[in-house]
């Protein structure tokens, strides 16, 4: 009797407890979704204050409050209501811990968004430094890039590539992507964190998930644009970037089984982007002008040819005029 008496009290005391946290999930979402949002009227200091603060103890709660609070709070920093920043190290630090285990796909996108969010604010406040409460420390630009730069880089870790959600890692793509132009632009560009940026943004030309590919390789794409800040920091860049295109597209040619066809195209695209975009340095190089032609050779014919052999080729008039201009006299 006495057994069952004290089993049924823990299990009350159980049942109370995930009640009252279950109350928790409920009340910091309802006040996550009446602060997070477009107001007619902007909320005096005061009252904001009191939300930071109660947000601030919801972070040093249970793992589910915690996953509640971010997951509601995704848009904080993209709305930069007054002294949100004060929220900026707190929210750092728990995501970092959160990511270390298993997060499901919901969730890893809420996080991306909030760290993509403050990508920028870095370089817009260069002598930012944001009391960190907790601890009883500052967090510097310095510090703050660093933090960053760490996230995106865990986001883009090969080991999560099958454990992150596609969607989750093409938003890290895009964001790793704005990343390198912020760092690029930087006061002290950090050449060693461009170089891993790049190394990460590499890995997934070839991911498993067509989608991934593609935006890897739209997002090298798009770093075209800032060729000559990437000769001025990292001279052998280009060089690192045509070489791993020339290097995937042999590879995904050369996989048994089905072609992943438009994966292969997006490679190519890119490596077009990126020859047209300083053809009169990239060009200059033996080896990688052979590694050029035999990518393209094989990504145009499917096979090297022989150089003995004879190649005819018949194209008909119809054909002709269809991907001519000219007309046929």
């Amino acid at each position: 009797i006495r057994d069952f008496c004290l089993s049924r009290g823990l299990g009350d005391v159980y049942k109370r407890q995930t009640e009252k946290i279950r109350g928790k999930v409920i009340a910091y979402r309802t006040l996550c979704k009446l602060f997070i949002c477009q107001h007619e009227k902007p909320f005096g200091l005061d009252l904001l204050s009191h939300f930071y603060r109660v947000i601030l103890n919801g972070l040093s709660d249970n793992l589910e409050v915690k996953a509640a609070i971010i997951s509601s709070a995704e848009f904080i920093f993209s709305y930069w209501l007054p002294g949100s920043s004060i929220l900026i190290p707190s929210f750092l630090h728990e995501i970092s811990s959160m990511i270390e285990n298993n997060v499901h796909p919901e969730l890893q996108r809420n996080i991306v968004t909030i760290v993509n969010s403050l990508i920028c604010v870095p370089n817009n406040f260069s002598d930012l430094s944001i009391p960190w409460i907790e601890k009883q420390k500052e967090l510097t630009t310095a510090k703050f890039r660093d933090e960053i730069s760490k996230l995106l880089l865990t986001f883009l870790n090969p080991d999560n590539s099958t454990v992150w959600h596609s969607s989750s890692l093409m938003m890290s793509i895009w964001g790793m992507c704005v990343f390198l132009f912020e760092e690029m632009n930087s006061k002290v560009p950090r050449t060693g964190v461009i170089i891993q940026c790049l190394q990460a943004l590499l890995f997934h030309i070839k991911n498993v998930s067509d989608q991934v590919a593609n935006t890897a390789c739209e997002a090298l794409s798009t770093l075209t644009l800032i060729y000559q800040k990437f000769d001025e920091l990292v001279p052998n860049a280009k060089y690192t970037i045509v070489q791993s295109l020339c290097d995937s597209i042999v590879g995904l040619l050369d996989a048994p089984g089905a072609k992943r066809e438009k994966v292969i195209a997006d490679n190519l695209y890119c490596l077009c982007d990126w020859l047209i975009s300083n053809p009169n340095t990239i060009l200059t190089d033996t080896n990688l002008c052979t590694m050029i032609w035999i990518a393209a050779e094989k990504g145009l014919l499917g096979d090297l040819v022989n150089p003995q052999d004879k190649v005819k080729v018949t194209v008909s008039v119809e054909e002709i005029q269809s991907i001519s201009p000219l007309e046929s006299t």
